[in-house]
C-alpha cells in the first residue's frame, strides 16, 4: 500500500466489510491496520520534533556539521507482546 493509498483509506468502510472477528483483530485485521497508522503518524511527528522542522522544510541558517536529513522509508518490523507488526 502506498502512502498515497493510506490518506485514502476509510475506516468507516472497512468496518462494514469486516464479516468475521479474524477480520478484525486477525493477522492483517482491521486493529493491526488501526496500530500501525497510528504508531507511523506518531513515528513521523517525533522525526519531525528530533529535526526541527517539518517534512520537506529546510533549513539554510544552520551549520553544515549540525544539519539532519530523513533517508526515506523502509519496511520494518515492529515486535511486541501483541505479536509482530509490518
Amino acid at each position: 500500500m502506498t502512502k498515497k493509498d493510506d490518506i485514502n483509506f476509510d475506516y468507516t468502510e472497512e468496518v462494514k466489510k469486516c464479516k468475521t472477528i479474524d477480520d478484525v483483530i486477525g493477522k492483517n485485521g482491521l486493529v493491526q491496520r488501526l496500530i500501525k497508522d497510528v504508531l507511523e503518524n506518531i513515528l513521523e511527528v517525533e522525526m519531525g520534533e528530533h529535526l526541527g522542522r517539518d517534512k520537506y522544510d529546510r533549513q539554510t541558517d544552520i551549520d553544515q556539521d549540525d544539519r539532519n536529513y530523513r533517508n526515506g522509508y523502509s519496511k520494518k518490523t515492529l515486535r511486541s507482546s501483541f505479536g509482530d507488526w509490518c
